[in-house]
């Protein structure tokens, strides 16, 4: 199909995990405090926030999906990433990093797109909703009967998420499934014959479709917000 065999192992996945987990350990030793991690000048710098990304920090886009606040919230991420792990084997190693960081920064894009301006965004849900995305996709494609299983349980989840984390980002949740579903698609029901060329593609137009929503906000954006610091987001917003 996609990629290698379904018994391969997860390779990238730990790698992810170990970023994330060490991020969030640095964060809590810079701010002193393992709950009040975003305290930490480190975290103000590469956390998502709308003025500090309009006013030349894109890549706060990126940077924003491997932290997060507190404890419980790397935890759930994680947690969720592992039991995902079978993703990375079935659609190789490459096209999983694709999924990933595509889905991570549809996530980033949505809530900078749609959302309110000021908040702060962090956390690979993006990033892990989209390897769910993909993964009931490729339960379809496989005709595996735990499809709708998978379905329910992104729904849980996401029950779940919202009850205990304040602030979750909706918007950010969304944009990484639709991302991952729509590149999952892409990538398992490719015809044989061009399957290479159809995966870059498709990688290329949500490539495209993901920097023209972020072209179009910033230009909305651009005549309402000023920073004096946008590293440490001194901002100011014109309402």
């Amino acid at each position: 199909m996609a990629g290698a065999e379904t018994g391969g192992k997860a390779v990238l996945i730990p790698v992810i995990i170990g970023i994330n987990v060490a991020l969030y350990l640095l964060t809590a030793v810079l701010a002193r405090s393992g709950m009040d991690n975003g305290d930490s000048p480190f975290f103000r710098a590469l956390v998502g926030f709308d003025p500090s990304i309009t006013d030349g920090q894109p890549w706060r886009l990126l940077t924003a999906g491997f932290l997060h606040f507190g404890p419980f919230h790397v935890l759930v991420n994680m947690m969720s990433l592992w039991f995902l792990r079978d993703v990375e084997p079935v659609l190789g190693r490459a096209r999983f990093l694709a999924v990933y960081l595509l889905s991570l920064l549809g996530g980033s894009v949505a809530e900078y797109a749609f959302g309110d301006i000021g908040g702060q965004l962090a956390g690979a849900s993006g990033a892990v909703y989209g390897v769910l995305g993909a993964l009931v996709v490729l339960m379809i494609r496989l005709r595996r009967a735990r499809a709708p299983q998978l379905i329910g349980y992104v729904v849980v989840l996401t029950l779940v998420t919202w009850w205990v984390i304040p602030n979750v980002s909706l918007l950010g949740h969304l944009g990484g499934l639709v991302v991952g579903a729509a590149l999952a698609a892409a990538f398992v029901y490719s015809p044989p014959a061009n399957r290479v060329a159809v995966h870059a593609g498709a990688v290329a137009l949500v490539l495209v479709a993901l920097a023209g929503l972020f072209l179009l906000r910033q230009g909305q954006l651009a005549e309402l917000v000023f920073c004096t610091d946008p590293t440490a987001m001194v901002c100011y917003i014109q309402r």
